[in-house]
């Protein structure tokens, strides 16, 4: 039985060589792959006075989604500092003219991130173009925290004060307010008792009075009834003893007139 022959030293330097080979390849994937080489993106600017909160690759997010990363800051002369990023072609029709820039942040205490607002532009468009490459975005300066707190205590101080004044004053008018108001209202009370015994008082007087004015009321309208019915039957034969008053007294000096030429008598002459 023959025994295999050990393996050679050439046999080990190939081995060598094709793990380390191997490992090489997979480090430039991986490279690669967090380099994103080979892909295509729209760069992008922004410049800001204070960069505080913006670091080489951190996230770009568009509406809420990761869409590229940020690739370098840059100090400018007028101490401002230019922040260059990348966004992925595909994700490149979502940017616009109208887009601005701004900084984001995961909870109170997480981590940063920029935040490109959307402007979608007809699909599909090529970075060629696109008309936004290599374009500065306007960038929203966020609120430094130092200032944000001195305001917030300004603002609990100028509100203690409010409270203190308030609690000074209802502690000053409102034991006032409520002993006036006890006041007001015994004597609301007071009036109210005196208007109900007068009421009490007065009641049957009133309602005996009220019944003679309605009795009173119904007799002088049967009174003017029955006037009216007398003089509508009495009217004819007033009229009537009107016309004889008349034929008598036109007959009576008919007759004066003839005794006196009977007699002879003139009528005295009247006066002038």
């Amino acid at each position: 039985m023959t025994m295999p022959n050990p393996p050679t030293r050439s046999h080990e330097k190939l081995l060598f060589l094709g793990s380390g080979a191997v490992l090489l390849g997979a480090l430039i994937i991986g490279l690669a792959r967090e380099q994103h080489w080979g892909q295509r993106f729209l760069n992008l600017r922004l410049v800001a006075a204070n960069a505080s909160g913006i670091r080489p690759g951190q996230a770009v997010q568009i509406s809420g989604m990761q869409v590229g990363q940020v690739r370098s800051l840059e100090m400018l002369p007028n101490a401002k500092v230019q922040v260059k990023f990348q966004i992925d072609e595909r994700f490149a029709p979502l940017v616009g003219p109208r887009s601005t820039a701004s900084q984001g942040q995961q909870g109170l205490v997480g981590e940063h991130f920029l935040v490109v607002s959307p402007d979608p532009q007809p699909w599909p468009v090529s970075l060629e173009k696109h008309g936004m490459r290599d374009t500065t975005l306007p960038y929203e300066q966020p609120p430094a925290i130092s200032s944000l707190m001195v305001d917030l205590h300004q603002t609990q101080k100028a509100l203690q004060a409010t409270l203190n004044n308030t609690t000074k004053l209802t502690a000053e008018d409102v034991p006032d307010t409520l002993r006036e108001i006890r006041k007001t209202l015994g004597s609301v009370d007071n009036l109210s008792g005196v208007v109900q015994r007068e009421t009490a008082a007065t009641a049957p007087t009133l309602r005996k009075t009220l019944t003679q004015i309605s009795a009173t009321g119904a007799s002088a309208e049967a009174t003017s009834n029955r006037a009216q019915q007398v003089l509508e039957q009495t009217q004819p034969i007033l009229v009537n003893t009107l016309k004889e008053l008349q034929q008598l007294s036109s007959i009576s000096r008919k007759l004066l007139q003839l005794l006196v030429g009977i007699g002879g008598l003139e009528e005295a002459p009247k006066d002038r």
